[in-house]
């Protein structure tokens, strides 16, 4: 079990730790209170934020067709790689969408449609992401990581949760 040891595989046990910190601050701004206020400004009314919310948990069921990623052959690297960042992108895009020129209804549309598919891609191929990198975690430590990887994920979300609660407080 040497080749656990290596430096890549250390490196790719920190990149890991890192992507999953960086997707659950991602992930808390756009749900619950931050969706909401992104949301409301946009002239929503609470029933619709409510609405969207609901679908941003349908989300979950496209989960399942991960297990055809998981069959192919070619590059699930490259189409993990791609899905996530496109996730990230589209996330993005839902905050900047209030700053561009066109009506509020477009602007509903933008910011719905943004959040709805980043989760299709996140949910996609989050089992080939799991697998991935754990592949590069010691079978015997995997429940040890795991938990490191949760409590630095946890605590930057305590930070950053008051951190952005204050920013949208505040502006």
């Amino acid at each position: 079990m040497e080749q656990f040891q290596s430096p890549e595989y250390r490196r790719a046990r920190k990149a890991y730790i890192a992507q999953s910190v960086f997707e659950y601050l991602l992930t808390l701004i756009v749900t619950d209170a931050f969706l909401a206020k992104l949301l409301s400004s946009l002239g929503m009314s609470d029933a619709m934020v409510g609405i969207i919310s609901s679908f941003i948990t349908l989300a979950f069921v496209f989960q399942i067709f991960s297990l055809l990623i998981m069959r192919l052959r070619a590059s699930r690297k490259s189409l993990v790689l791609t899905a996530h960042t496109l996730s990230f992108l589209l996330f993005m895009g839902a905050f900047l969408t209030p700053f561009i020129p066109v009506s509020s209804g477009v602007k509903t549309v933008l910011v719905t449609g943004s959040i709805m598919l980043a989760y299709v891609f996140l949910y996609l191929i989050s089992s080939p992401l799991f697998r991935w990198a754990n592949s590069h975690v010691e079978p015997d430590h995997r429940a040890r990581y795991s938990a490191l990887r949760e409590i630095v994920s946890l605590l930057c979300g305590i930070v950053f949760s008051a951190l952005m609660g204050w920013l949208l407080d505040r502006f």
